[in-house]
């Protein structure tokens, strides 16, 4: 179940073997259970989600809020890293997928008319670092419309005691350690090291269950106008 910071604390101390604040205080451990928790979302990008920006005709450089909320922000945090962007047109509900391309190599597609054509966006690119993650389009929106964007995020900042611990369940006990190692390290002792070993095997098992949910590559197979698998040939293959 959902481990919150009073509770993460609790097992936190009994790893330290100090279950009342005496060398590390409640504030000392919880900015380390935080900053676990940002490195696991940095290393996994487990933490998925989406959000919702308005297409303004005529604009082609975006802002988007909530890709650029500070991290300690209720969700959906600040971007880690973009997956995908849609475009739906106001009043429609097709949904036109953008892919992406590095700002340079945009130089192929757009020559010298990068601000002068209009239509449905194809491309984007992006530019600069959160809290100012810019979000560039080619063509340039001729309409209205909502764009969609899927990324990984970083979790919400722990800073009351119910506050609750955004990893994938049953994984609490990476960022408890990235919190002992921490704390140890702070004080000279040697244990830090047995620590660190411990949260660098973890999260090196939570990198590889946490990329795909299923066993399975997801690919799909496009040579039968149907979607599905191929039917053998009448005469074998």
């Amino acid at each position: 179940m959902p481990q919150t910071l009073t509770q993460l604390t609790v097992l936190l101390r009994a790893k330290l073997n100090e279950a009342t604040a005496a060398a590390w205080s409640d504030t000392d451990l919880a900015q380390w259970l935080n900053e676990g928790a940002r490195e696991v979302a940095r290393s996994t990008m487990h933490l998925e989600t989406s959000a919702t920006f308005s297409a303004v005709a005529g604009t082609q450089q975006y802002t988007p809020v909530p890709l650029n909320a500070p991290t300690g922000s209720p969700t959906p945090g600040s971007v880690i890293m973009i997956n995908r962007l849609e475009y739906v047109p106001t009043g429609t509900t097709t949904s036109y997928p953008i892919e992406y391309a590095d700002f340079n190599n945009l130089d192929q597609v757009w020559w010298t008319g990068q601000t002068q054509q209009q239509g449905t966006p194809m491309y984007f690119s992006c530019w600069g670092m959160v809290p100012n993650l810019k979000i560039v389009l080619y063509p340039t929106p001729s309409q209205a419309g909502t764009f969609t964007c899927y990324f990984w995020r970083y979790p919400a900042t722990m800073a009351s005691s119910g506050d609750v611990l955004e990893v994938p369940e049953g994984w609490h006990d990476v960022v408890v350690d990235y919190a002992a190692y921490m704390a140890l390290l702070r004080d000279s002792d040697d244990r830090w090291q047995q620590y660190l070993q411990m949260f660098t095997e973890r999260l090196d098992n939570l990198l590889k269950a946490s990329q795909r949910h299923t066993p399975h590559t997801g690919g799909i197979d496009t040579w039968s106008a149907s979607g599905n698998a191929l039917a053998p040939f009448a005469g074998g293959w």
